[in-house]
């Protein structure tokens, strides 16, 4: 079946990678140009559910740093996210 919420680097544990370099290298692992792609783009293509886990992501991030913040941690950076999609044609939500 479609799956609309995955990792890139088909990590579950560490599904984190470091920088753009590591966004463009999962990217070009996960097609596999040449050797045969390990997913298609393909539809329907719906956002919602990577929107919804992307918000709360961010928001359980942000309300960390604020609890870490009123207990006095003054060494708790400011974390930042990207979300990063691809899509191949029509959004159908």
């Amino acid at each position: 079946g479609v799956k609309h919420d995955f990792n890139l680097n088909f990590n579950n544990i560490d599904p984190e990678v470091e920088a753009i370099y590591g966004i463009e290298q999962a990217y070009i692992r996960a097609l596999n140009p040449g050797g045969g792609s390990i997913f298609a783009l393909s539809g329907p293509t719906l956002f919602q559910p990577i929107l919804r886990k992307s918000h709360n992501l961010a928001k359980n991030a942000h309300a960390e740093f604020i609890q870490k913040r009123k207990n006095g941690d003054t060494n708790n950076p400011i974390q930042y996210f990207i979300l990063l999609i691809i899509t191949d044609g029509i959004i159908n939500d």
